[in-house]
């Protein structure tokens, strides 16, 4: 796991990468969907329902801001930016 910060300006941008699994390319939009798993597998017996990325994006979304994600041969990046105030 990677979390990388770097202030410019009056923005702090946020990079969280990590190595694992590739998310499907038509997974990527899906992720922040209230409720949505990509793992499959995990039944609603398991730990977690699919929230985390959910209020991530309506945190950064109240601040005007976007999340990106991308994954590609193995590395998923996160990247967001807000106010450095």
């Amino acid at each position: 796991l990677y979390l990388g910060v770097m202030v410019m300006d009056t923005k702090a941008f946020v990079v969280v990468r990590n190595l694992g699994d590739t998310i499907p390319a038509e997974e990527l939009p899906l992720l922040f969907e209230r409720f949505h798993k990509s793992d499959k597998s995990r039944s609603e017996d398991k730990d977690g329902v699919g929230l985390g990325l959910y209020i991530v994006k309506t945190i950064l979304e109240q601040h005007r801001e976007k999340i990106h994600v991308t994954s590609e041969d193995g590395v998923t990046t996160f990247s967001f930016a807000l106010a450095a105030e």
